[in-house]
């Protein structure tokens, strides 16, 4: 593609400047200096400068083609292109590479802290039951036509990121825009909307879902995570956000465009809502478009507020609320968010639940739905950790409530990574001064064996913070984790050890 052409198809004439002679041909553009082609573009990202200079020298002997910086002072053998966004300008021409893709789909974003992969699973299956062509590109990756399948990353092959990298993005797009898809909706994460990789696109309705401490290793302070979460308003044609989040209420009240949805007073109102812990939800959806029943068989407060949401972008669509409601009450569950595992084979007179809580938030939020509802004899049991080489602050209050709310808490590990698991456990252990009702158990094959091999009857087991993920990660890398495979292995373990207690009696 000539370098008039791919600024011109990026809409950046305005921020670029391109000082190679001529209207010289880049065949792509690569921000890997390992990676990168001959004559393809190396983008020099902001945030690498410790080892700028090696990565610039080694795309200059790969035979890149041009540098994108937005240093004028960079010295180079190779042409510069200049701007003052390198980022978003990146993010452009990864689009325009793609054929820009965006602007052929009718794209739709969820952000916020928790509640993202739920609230978008929702929302892309009622834009599906309406007729339309579907994907959804989340957190358990990228979803179309019933098949599910990851992003790659360079080192596992699996994505670990809510929203993927540039190149990767927008060529998926086109994948998906070239197989008939009319209808993208996408979990927008606050690492994205911060490093500008959604630059080009433009949503027709933008969700965001609460506000609460998360990623701070990464934005620093609360004020900065908030600001990030911001930059996708200006990027929809409609904003819908949580009335009862008191951060979101201050953002959004009065603002063009915005509308509120709640349990409060809000444009899009869950009146009488009824939340039984384990057996669903529901209530009377009240707004200037409708009036209707909304009913989940998912369970938790939260499930209120995530298939509200949805159900406020369909109406935004017009979609008829018949077919709103009949597709929330179809849905049984979401992969990884309170996702029941089958014990009927082994007969176990307790239940065991994945989700993917990993903030005090979602943990608080959880927890609370079940704990004051349980009957009498009936224990709420949690096992979960912390991850490694992340925040640090949410620990100690990820403890404390576990402990505050549960009947007993198994601490173990979550994705140590190269971090030392006994500092993480120190750290969650701050939290639990004043409880006893906690074991640590480093090993989690071993605090998963143990929970079910302890559990009692009528017990409800969570096991917090993989959810989706079938895979563990330490200092040695990554490895098959599932979850589901060892509850399984326990149960049946406990089951027949029943059987032998039983005929020797």
């Amino acid at each position: 593609m000539k370098a008039s052409e791919l600024i011109r198809l990026s809409d950046s004439e305005s921020s670029v400047r391109c000082e190679a002679p001529g209207d010289r041909e880049f065949p792509g553009v690569s921000r890997d200096s390992r990676t990168v082609r001959p004559g393809e573009i190396f983008a020099l990202l902001s945030g690498v400068r410790g080892d700028g200079m090696r990565y610039l020298r080694e795309a200059e002997g790969k035979g890149a083609g041009a540098i994108l910086t937005d240093d004028p002072a960079l010295v180079t053998s190779l042409p510069r292109i200049l701007t003052d966004r390198v980022r978003a300008v990146y993010a452009r021409f990864c689009a325009a590479f793609a054929g820009n893709p965006q602007r052929t789909v009718r794209l739709f974003a969820v952000t916020g802290t928790n509640g993202k992969t739920s609230t978008s699973f929702l929302a892309e299956s009622i834009l599906s039951a309406s007729g339309r062509s579907t994907a959804l590109i989340g957190t358990t990756g990228a979803r179309c036509g019933g098949s599910v399948f990851p992003f790659p990353d360079e080192k596992s092959g699996v994505s670990q990121m809510t929203t993927p990298d540039p190149e990767i993005l927008y060529p998926l797009l086109a994948r998906l825009a070239e197989s008939g898809v009319t209808d993208v909706v996408m979990e927008a994460s606050s690492h994205s909307l911060a490093l500008d990789k959604l630059d080009p696109l433009r949503f027709r309705c933008g969700i965001y879902t609460n506000f609460s401490p998360e990623h701070l290793d990464f934005h620093g302070t609360m004020e900065d995570y908030r600001r990030a979460k911001c930059k996708l308003a200006p990027l929809c044609g409609t904003v819908l956000y949580n009335g009862d989040d008191p951060t979101w209420r201050e953002t959004f009240s009065g603002m063009p465009g915005a509308r509120s949805f709640g349990l409060g007073e809000a444009y899009y109102r869950a009146k009488d809502p009824a939340v039984r812990p384990l057996g669903g939800v529901h209530y009377l959806l009240s707004s200037q478009d409708a009036v209707f029943a909304v009913a989940s068989p998912l369970p938790g407060v939260f499930t209120v507020y995530n298939s509200l949401a949805a159900a406020a972008l369909a109406l935004a669509e017009g979609i008829h609320p018949l077919i709103i409601a009949e597709t929330v009450r179809s849905i049984s569950a979401i992969p990884g968010r309170m996702e029941r595992v089958p014990l009927d084979r082994t007969k176990s007179d307790f239940a065991v639940y994945l989700d993917f809580a990993h903030t005090e938030a979602a943990l608080r939020s959880l927890l609370s739905s079940l704990s004051p509802l349980r009957k009498a004899g009936q224990r709420v049991i949690a096992l979960f950790g912390c991850g490694g080489d992340r925040d640090r602050s949410k620990r100690a209050p990820m403890g404390r409530a576990a402990c505050e709310l549960s009947d007993y808490v198994y601490i173990t590990e979550d994705n140590s990574r190269t971090e030392d698991p006994e500092r993480i456990f120190r750290d969650i252990l701050k939290g639990t001064q004043g409880y006893e009702n906690y074991r640590v158990i480093p090993d989690r094959r071993s605090a998963i064996r143990q929970a079910i091999l302890d559990a009692r009857e009528g017990d409800v087991i969570i096991l917090a913070g993989k959810g989706h993920e079938t895979y563990e990660i330490d200092a040695a890398g990554r490895r098959p984790f599932s979850e589901r495979e060892i509850v399984l292995s326990a149960a049946k373990e406990k089951y027949e050890g029943k059987k032998r207690s039983q005929n020797e009696h």
